[in-house]
C-alpha cells in the first residue's frame, strides 16, 4: 500500500467502510461518499504499474457503483480500467474492444477527461496484437492532445510505451529518445514513479541506461508534483 499512500491527492482518503447511517454517507450503497473516487484512483493504479489483481477488484467494484447510482462517467472510467487490465495480462483482443467501447461513449458525451491515457492503454494494446504501426499512432494522437488540452499527468509514460513500441520495431536510436524524453519529462514534473518507470523499461535499454540515472533528490512524489501537471482532467 505503500504505492497508494503516497498517492494520497490522487486517492481521496475516505474510509473504505461506512455504517450508512451517518452523515456524508450513501443510504442505498452504505458507502462512503467518497467511495468512487477513492475506487477510481485505486483502479487507476492497476494498468500503471500497480497491483493488477487489486486493481481488478476495485475496476469491478467502481462499476457496479457506479450502475446503481447512475455514473455513467465512472461506469466508463472502470470500462476501460477493466479492459486495459485484461489487455496487459490475458486476452488483448477483448480488453481492446472494452476500451474503445469505453471511449466511443465518452466521446459521444464530448469527454476529454484522462482521453491520452486511454489512448495509451489502446496503443499497448495493439502491440501486443502485433499492431505495433497502429500504437505508434494512437500515441501520436494521445501525445497531441496532451498539448492540445494540456493534459500533462501522462505525459513521460505516453513517451515510453512510444519508446517500447519502437524497439519492437528495431528502431532502437529512436526507441532510446523516446525514453530519454520520457525521463526528462518526469523529471521537470517531479513524477517519481514516471521517473522510475522511465529509467527501468524496457530491461535491454534501461539496463545501460540506469547506470547513469540518478534520481532527482527533490523527488518527493510518486507521480507528479509540478506545478505544470494539470489534475483538472483527473
Amino acid at each position: 500500500m505503500a504505492f497508494q499512500n503516497a498517492l494520497g491527492p490522487w486517492l481521496p482518503g475516505a474510509s473504505r467502510g461506512c455504517s450508512g447511517t451517518k452523515p456524508g454517507t450513501c443510504a442505498k450503497h452504505g458507502s462512503s461518499v467518497y467511495h468512487r473516487p477513492a475506487l477510481d484512483g485505486e483502479a487507476l493504479l492497476g494498468p500503471l504499474g500497480a497491483d493488477p489483481k487489486q486493481a481488478a477488484v476495485h475496476a469491478d467494484e467502481l462499476m457496479v457503483h457506479s450502475m446503481e447510482h447512475s455514473f455513467a462517467d465512472y461506469a466508463q472510467r472502470a470500462r476501460s480500467i477493466q479492459g486495459a487490465l485484461l489487455a496487459q495480462s490475458s486476452d488483448p483482443q477483448h480488453g481492446l474492444q472494452l476500451m474503445q467501447g469505453a471511449m466511443a461513449t465518452i466521446e459521444s458525451t464530448n469527454g476529454v477527461n484522462r482521453r491520452t491515457l486511454y489512448l495509451g492503454h489502446a496503443a499497448a494494446a495493439h502491440a501486443s496484437l502485433g499492431q505495433p504501426k497502429v500504437g505508434l499512432d494512437l500515441l501520436d494522437e494521445a501525445i497531441q492532445t496532451a498539448d492540445k488540452i494540456d493534459e500533462r499527468f501522462f505525459e513521460a509514460e505516453l513517451h515510453r510505451l512510444r519508446g517500447e513500441i519502437l524497439l519492437t520495431l528495431g528502431r532502437r536510436d529512436e526507441a532510446e529518445d523516446e525514453l530519454r524524453r520520457a525521463l526528462t519529462v518526469a523529471q521537470q514534473q517531479q513524477a517519481r514513479w514516471w521517473e522510475l518507470r522511465a529509467a527501468t523499461s524496457p530491461p535491454s535499454i534501461g539496463a545501460t541506461r540506469i547506470d547513469s540515472w540518478r534520481p532527482m533528490p527533490s523527488c518527493s512524489r510518486f507521480m507528479g508534483g509540478s506545478s505544470r501537471v494539470s489534475t483538472q482532467h483527473l
